[in-house]
């Protein structure tokens, strides 16, 4: 299959496309995952925050975080109100659980050294744990970062990265739906843009070449030096075997055919007259073999009515870069026509033509 100008261009432009595409979509994904990371921390210090200063509002009143009742309420609607939740709870600093938003959780120790750490040192800290072959989330706030509270006790929220991935893949997705919508729209609009392009193009080369052929012929033929009495004038061309491939519409004024009836269809040797079409081939191809060209050749021709044309033939050999020939092109006018005027090459004709006689 080749490929054309048009074409040539548009793969090029897909294939930038595609491949912009995906560093594109590379970069957001990495952006995204960076951007919502980033907002995911804020999020769950700002949740722990939340719980923590329940706790620590109750505890001003004098109560010990040993001895609130119902806390465990607290922690379970917060998971619930928020779906990549998956616990909430209240830790003393050895890790053992105090409130959880499951009952049964309740006095268990929290075996991860990074909380005993965060409430140590009083620092809020959000951190990956690997539990299972599942990624999660913590969020540790101890007391102690606030001021007048002792590192005794922390707020540790989880939270699952699945939940979190499957919003981040709905983000990507999005983005690449618009992403493939604009690739899609920009190369449909470069499509069109180029197919008007190129034909405009081709219209105006076609146009350059036909205008270029119609002088070779003008040329070849030498239709400017005929005679201004000359009369209906038919340019033509043929291949190697004298098979006509161009005919003007003046064959149809001269011979009563239309173009499209000996284009491709009849070969110049067709309109000869019986009786004389095996000399005149002979005559022509002998012209055809040396590759000359024809001047003033009077030949008779048969009419589409039966009736007899007589005309002055000039024409001259198309050959290719390496000297091979091609065909003929060249030019016919109705020598009937003509009442005065006989060519030097024919001097031996003596008489003029009528329409329908030959001549003496």
């Amino acid at each position: 299959m080749k490929f054309n100008i048009r074409n040539k261009i548009i793969f090029v432009f897909v294939a930038a496309l595609v491949l912009a595409n995906v560093l594109n979509l590379f970069f957001i994904t990495s952006i995204v995952k960076k951007d919502y990371n980033t907002s995911l921390y804020s999020e769950l210090v700002l949740l722990g925050d939340n719980l923590r200063t329940q706790l620590l509002r109750i505890t001003a009143l004098g109560i010990a975080t040993h001895d609130i009742e119902g806390f465990n309420q607290q922690c379970l609607e917060l998971v619930r109100k928020y779906e990549h939740l998956t616990q909430a709870m209240i830790v003393d600093s050895q890790g053992t659980v105090v409130f959880h938003n499951l009952d049964s959780q309740k006095g268990r120790t929290l075996d991860i050294s990074m909380v005993r750490e965060a409430i140590r040192l009083n620092k809020i800290d959000v951190f990956p744990v690997s539990e299972n072959d599942n990624l999660f989330f913590y969020a540790v706030l101890p007391y102690g970062d606030k001021p007048g509270y002792s590192n005794e006790y922390a707020v540790v929220i989880c939270s699952s990265s699945n939940v979190i991935n499957g919003k981040i893949y709905a983000m990507i997705k999005n983005c690449s739906f618009v992403i493939v919508l604009t690739s899609v729209v920009g190369t449909a609009g470069l499509f069109i843009f180029l197919s008007c392009f190129v034909n405009d193009r081709k219209k105006i080369c076609d146009e350059i070449i036909i205008e270029n052929n119609c002088e070779d012929r003008d040329k070849d033929t030498g239709c400017q030096q005929t005679p201004p009495d000359i009369g209906v004038q038919w340019q033509w061309e043929t291949d190697m075997n004298g098979l006509y491939t161009y005919s003007s519409p003046e064959v149809e004024n001269l011979l009563g055919y239309k173009p499209e009836e000996i284009v491709g269809k009849k070969h110049f040797y067709d309109l000869f007259l019986a009786q004389e079409r095996e000399t005149m081939k002979i005559i022509a191809f002998d012209r055809f073999a040396e590759k000359l060209s024809f001047e003033d050749f009077l030949n008779a021709n048969l009419h589409k009515s039966g009736r007899i044309v007589w005309l002055m033939t000039k024409g001259s050999p198309i050959i290719d870069e390496d000297g091979c020939l091609l065909g003929y092109r060249g030019v016919d006018i109705n020598f009937n026509d003509r009442k005065k005027y006989v060519p030097s090459a024919v001097g031996s004709i003596t008489c003029c033509a009528t329409n329908d006689t030959l001549p003496c």
